[in-house]
Order: C-alpha cells, then sequence, then structure tokens
C-alpha cells in the first residue's frame, strides 16, 4: 500500500523539480497549467503590484494581453509609485570623482551600496530626480537637449526642443499631484526673461511669463519646485556675489515675489550657494571663504519665504559640512563632513538639530531621493535601452 502511494505521488515531485529548473521544454503530459485569469481582477493587480519593477512586472507584460494592457495603464502605474513600500528609501548620488554615479539604500544605520548606474550619455548634467524620473542634459550640448530617463526600466525620454534658445537657463524638475503630470521649468536669463514650462502628458512646452523682477535675470543657479511654487536664487548684476534674493513664482496665479535672504559682508567672499525644497520648507545652503577658514550656514524658510531658523558655523574649519541633498519628507538634510572618514550628517529640519548619521568611504558630491516607478513605460515616444545596465 506505502508503494502505490509513493508511486502515486511522484509525478508531482517531478512536475515541482520541473518547475524549480525553469526548463523551457514542454511541461510533462500530466501537467495542467494554471489558468491565472480565473482570478479576480483586483487579486491579479494587488500580485502585481508586490513585483519588483524591471526583473518581474516588465516581464509580466509578456505573459498574457490582459496582463499588458493592466500594467501598462496609467492607473496602474499611479498605484505602483503609491504603493505601500517596505523601509527601503534610495538616493541617487554623484561622487567628487565626475560622472561617477550610484543608486544607494537609506535606512535607520547607514547609506549602502545598491546599484551602479551609468548614464545612456557619458558626461551628463543632472537638474534633477522626481519618482524616480532622472532629469538630464548633456554637458557639451550647447543646446541643451534635456532628457527624461527611467533607470528602472531602461526608457529614455528625448524631450521636443523649446522655441527659444538660452546659453543661460536654469531648469527646475517636479510631479505635480493633482494633475498626475510630471513637468520641467526652463528659466532664461539673457536679454529677454522667459518662464517655459514642459508638460508630460501633452509633451509640449508652454511659454508661461515673458518678464519679472529685473535682478532676476542676472544670475541664479537651480530650480526648486514647493507646493506649486518655483523658487530660484538671483542677485544684482555687478555684485553678483552680494545680496541674494529667492525669487518665487505662483504657478497657479502667475505672482512674482522675492526676498532678500543674503547681505554679503565687505570682509567676506561667498563661494557656493545650493537652494533645496521639500515638504513645504524651503532650504538656502551657503559656504563662504573668511580668514583662512570655510564656513557654512543654512537658512529655512516655509513656502511663502517666512524665516524659520537661521544657522552659521563658528569659526573651526571642523564644523563645515557640505550639503548633499534633503529627502523627500523635507524633514532632513543630508550634509558630509569634511575628514578623513567623511562622517554623513544628518540636519533635523523640525526640530533644527545635527546628528551623526553615518561614515562613508567615499565622497559624495550630491543625494538626491529615487524610488523604482514604471513611468515612461506607457509612453509611446520614449526609446528602450535593452543594452543599459
Amino acid at each position: 500500500m506505502a508503494r502505490r502511494l509513493f508511486r502515486r505521488r511522484m509525478p508531482r515531485r517531478v512536475t515541482c523539480r520541473w518547475l524549480l529548473r525553469g526548463k523551457k521544454t514542454s511541461p510533462p503530459p500530466h501537467y495542467s497549467t494554471p489558468d491565472y485569469s480565473s482570478l479576480p481582477d483586483e487579486i491579479q493587480e494587488q500580485i502585481l503590484l508586490k513585483l519588483q519593477c524591471f526583473k518581474s512586472i516588465v516581464t509580466c507584460t509578456s505573459v498574457c494581453k490582459s496582463w499588458y494592457v493592466l500594467i501598462k495603464s496609467r492607473g496602474f502605474i499611479t498605484m505602483h509609485l503609491s504603493r505601500p513600500l517596505s523601509n527601503a528609501e534610495y538616493f541617487l548620488c554623484s561622487y567628487s570623482k565626475r560622472f561617477c554615479y550610484s543608486i544607494r539604500n537609506y535606512n535607520s544605520e547607514r547609506l549602502e551600496g545598491y546599484h551602479g548606474l551609468i548614464f545612456p550619455e557619458r558626461r551628463v548634467t543632472l537638474h534633477g530626480s522626481c519618482n524616480g524620473l532622472i532629469c538630464y542634459t548633456k554637458l557639451d550640448d550647447v543646446f541643451s537637449q534635456i532628457y527624461l530617463w527611467n533607470f528602472t526600466i531602461r526608457k529614455l525620454k528625448i524631450l521636443p526642443k523649446s522655441k527659444y534658445f538660452s546659453q543661460h537657463t536654469a531648469y527646475g524638475f517636479w510631479y505635480e499631484r493633482n494633475s498626475d503630470d510630471y513637468k520641467v521649468a526652463k528659466i532664461s536669463c539673457t536679454e529677454v526673461f522667459r518662464v517655459e514650462v514642459y508638460s508630460l502628458s501633452s509633451n509640449s512646452w508652454d511659454l508661461i511669463a515673458t518678464s519679472g523682477p529685473s535682478y532676476s535675470k542676472t544670475f541664479f543657479d537651480k530650480v526648486v519646485h514647493v507646493n506649486g511654487t518655483l523658487y530660484w536664487l538671483a542677485s544684482d548684476q555687478i555684485y553678483w556675489w552680494r545680496n541674494r534674493r529667492i525669487i518665487s513664482l505662483n504657478m497657479k496665479d502667475l505672482m512674482f515675489r522675492d526676498t532678500l535672504v543674503w547681505h554679503a559682508e565687505e570682509s567676506r567672499s561667498v563661494v557656493t550657494f545650493d537652494m533645496l525644497g521639500a515638504g513645504g520648507r524651503v532650504i538656502l545652503l551657503f559656504s563662504f571663504y573668511n580668514s583662512g577658514t570655510d564656513h557654512m550656514g543654512i537658512h529655512v524658510y516655509d513656502e511663502n519665504l517666512n524665516d524659520l531658523y537661521r544657522y552659521e558655523s563658528g569659526s573651526s574649519e571642523k564644523e563645515y559640512f557640505r550639503p548633499l541633498g534633503m529627502r523627500s519628507s523635507g524633514n532632513e538634510v543630508l550634509f558630509q563632513k569634511l575628514g578623513t572618514d567623511a562622517p554623513i550628517v544628518v540636519f533635523d529640519a523640525g526640530d533644527f538639530k545635527f546628528k551623526e548619521f553615518c561614515s562613508s568611504t567615499k565622497t559624495i558630491f550630491r543625494a538626491i531621493p529615487f524610488v523604482e516607478t514604471l513611468v515612461l513605460l506607457d509612453d509611446g515616444d520614449s526609446r528602450s535601452l535593452p543594452n543599459a545596465p
């Protein structure tokens, strides 16, 4: 009797072994292919949402027509982006060695390696990452062709060129939740001041402003987006390193406003400025050289540019931190302390306190929040990059 039971169970064991080996040969005669289409649509959807982006979800588009339509639908892509994730959070990091990038995992103890990153073009200028979509231009491209790249699913979008050209341009990149749309701002400051905005949903540019504050034509760095408002830095034309201002443009009513955030003294020579924005906060970061010592400062504003907090380091060079980036929540700013072990320090933008986070064997130049996403999977104009790593 025992032998009969054992013999009857043998086909199941063979079937399991055949499945685990993943062979492409036809299954044994007694094996029946599971009919996944018999599962309710809601269950199929929840199962697919739990899979990894590239190796699993994208592969599943080849399983059947219903999965192909589901995975490439706008609703599924949006749900995948907002699905409950594990506690893993990632940063797109660039290093002091030019054109060297990687995706690193941020957790409560360290900033650890996760995945190397090689851009489709070797020499690029990175303008931001939003929901896993990376915005960049080629470094040597004088016409500044703009690209949107989804590293996770190997999709590249070449944006149509705007009607206007300027060699002095700042870029901003963000996600507009109300319209479920990704947008790029292009602000030119040559003889004519212009603000252009690209919409991914319409795949077109819109000229939204041709005039602004006079000093906004002189100098600024990157563009920051916070809750429907664009922010960038400007200064006087003659003394560009002094009297820095934050210019803001409300995208709803197209109203400008400015705030004087820095009045440099004659004894100080400002070296670098940076600005970050997230979670209803605009944070100005700066460093200056004074009497042979580097200093750094932090100014925190709300979205209406009301002053919330100001910090300026002391005279000791050991207190100098280089800003790296800001978490997507807007609650923490990452810095790297100068030194041999290059420790990562976190500034809590809510409690206005510093805390040492972890050590780093590499000198990081910039860290931008990053998530895996399916954005561009449904875009017919984007280009697949099968040979990308």
